[in-house]
């Protein structure tokens, strides 16, 4: 009798888990800007912020910083699961950027690397120039990537990474990225 109620037992822990594990929310890829790789000869040029944003320091009149984050393959970012429902599923970049006008401009591009050819694709380009965002302000932008929303990566063949560029062409602009997002429509989180 007490080996069954302990087999009744185990088998409702078990069918309780998959329960909660078929319900819990997707994981999703986010970094702070500050946490992004700075090209080398960018160094002199940025500045990072104990807000988590980065942005080119503002005695430099012109420049570009080239910032790169990996995407590593340790989780499953709510991608391996069935496409989300809706008006527009898919996978997204999302970023928090700042561009104060014409003589600012931030890029943010999902990018896909293949491991055997080293050829490079870009999946998701949020560029705040073609937005028409112009605040002082951080602005959420997001792109849908053109990747498969069942199976979007698959890290036995590429790489992934988002790669970041803030450009000012005078000394009044002011572009600035705060956070970085990669997440399938449903379980994007709202920053």
């Amino acid at each position: 009798m007490e080996r069954r109620r302990w087999m009744v037992a185990i088998g409702m822990a078990i069918a309780l888990g998959a329960s909660v594990a078929a319900q819990r929310p997707s994981s999703i890829w986010t970094q702070l800007a500050n946490t992004g790789e700075v090209d080398e000869a960018d160094l002199s040029t940025y500045l990072l912020h104990n807000t988590g944003s980065v942005s080119i320091k503002s005695g430099v009149t012109n420049a570009t910083v080239d910032i790169r984050y990996s995407i590593s393959a340790n989780g499953d970012y709510g991608f391996q699961n069935p496409p989300e429902e809706g008006p527009n599923p898919c996978i997204r970049l999302k970023a928090s950027l700042r561009d104060t006008g014409a003589e600012a401009r931030v890029v943010v591009r999902l990018k896909q690397m293949n491991i055997a050819s080293g050829a490079m694709k870009t999946l998701a380009e949020i560029d705040s120039n073609l937005s028409g965002v112009v605040s002082t302000n951080y602005t959420l932008s997001q792109q849908c990537a053109n990747v498969p929303v069942d199976s979007p990566f698959d890290f036995r063949f590429f790489t992934y990474f988002v790669e970041a560029q803030l450009s000012k062409t005078a000394a009044s602009g002011n572009p600035g990225l705060k956070v970085v997002q990669v997440c399938g429509a449903l379980a994007c989180e709202e920053f």
